[in-house]
């Protein structure tokens, strides 16, 4: 079986629980109230900061552990619907307007780049 004597058994049984465990318990109950509080919507990182700010000096792994043995996890933002629906066999609309952006030599489609000077005092000027 176990190899463990009779007697060693029972002081086992007998022991209380441990300083650290009694101290996880007093400090899963604060964790607890912080996360009810704010509705599930916090994780460690916050519960931590929190307990921080109310005195409570705990390590950040400590939190995270604790929660995670008690199932406490911030909740997940809601997903953004999607509204564009890709997957369809529409046509594509025709090109009504028929511009031809293809150009022979600079400025021959009335499209050209305009310097602007930054004045030292703030501002721009635009120079035709």
């Amino acid at each position: 079986m176990l190899e463990v004597s009779e007697n060693g058994y029972y002081h086992w049984r007998k022991r209380g629980k441990s300083q650290r465990k009694q101290n996880d318990e007093q400090l899963l109950e604060r964790i607890e109230d912080a996360y009810h509080q704010n509705r599930g919507h916090y994780g460690s990182p916050r519960i931590h900061a929190e307990l921080k700010d109310q005195g409570i000096h705990c390590g950040k792994k400590r939190v995270a552990r604790l929660m995670r043995e008690q199932q406490l996890s911030a909740r997940k933002k809601k997903r953004k619907p999607r509204t564009t629906n890709s997957d369809h066999d529409l046509p594509v609309a025709p090109n009504l307007l028929e511009r031809n952006f293809a150009a022979d030599a600079p400025d021959k489609n009335g499209c050209r780049i305009l310097p602007i000077w930054r004045h030292e005092k703030g501002g721009s000027i635009l120079q035709e």
